[in-house]
């Protein structure tokens, strides 16, 4: 835990040894049945899905960390879904409390999808994070992140077929990290090879 939030900052990558990545994600996802019981066979529990998925993005070679302003962390969730929207809202706000990335605090942004549309929101996030239920709808938000340049992250394998960039999954208890190479470029993400390396690229 200390190598992803030491002192509640998420920090820059200062050297990336081989198997580094893949060591730090076995012992977060290692935790995810004591993160959470109730959480299905594979699940990832929402706090956990959100530190890695900050983590990540401090390998993200195109991530603004000269910036002084709070980091806003877009979670994308569909209000058609019978699951608790506030419920995981506040379990994002508590993952987030005091963390910062790069020295900006993180600020979460709750964006709701209804009846298939995204709302018109003044402030545009740094990223998008989908939580809940999305076997449908995905290509929506991919359309919304390509369209403002926003990497984009979830945790259902259907989402790489609707566009999104990065998806993390359990294999048993090995997380396993899919990345849609060519939409992450699309959106202006350049991603440090050495992490690439452990990924499951996607073209």
């Amino acid at each position: 835990m200390a190598n992803i939030c030491r002192k509640n900052r998420i920090g820059p990558p200062s050297r990336l040894s081989a198997g580094r990545i893949v060591l730090i994600l076995l012992l977060l996802c290692g935790q995810a049945g004591a993160a959470d019981r109730a959480s299905p066979v594979g699940e990832i529990p929402i706090p956990l899905q959100i530190q890695i998925f900050l983590k990540i993005v401090t390998y993200d070679r195109s991530f603004d960390s000269i910036a002084s302003s709070p980091y806003e962390v877009g979670i994308v969730m569909r209000s058609d879904v019978t699951n608790d929207c506030d419920r995981s809202f506040r379990q994002v706000e508590e993952a987030l409390s005091g963390k910062t990335i790069f020295g900006r605090p993180l600020v979460p942004m709750k964006i709701l999808m209804n009846n298939g549309e995204l709302p018109d929101i003044a402030r545009i996030p740094g990223m998008l994070v989908l939580v809940g239920d999305w076997r449908k709808d995905g290509e929506i938000v991919a359309r919304y992140a390509n369209k403002h340049r926003l990497v984009t992250f979830g945790s259902d394998l259907l989402l790489l077929n609707s566009g999104i960039v990065v998806v993390m999954t359990m294999e048993g208890d090995r997380p396993v990290i899919h990345l849609n190479l060519n939409t992450a470029r699309t959106v202006g993400a350049d991603f440090h090879a050495n992490f690439l390396k452990h990924c499951r690229v996607i073209r």
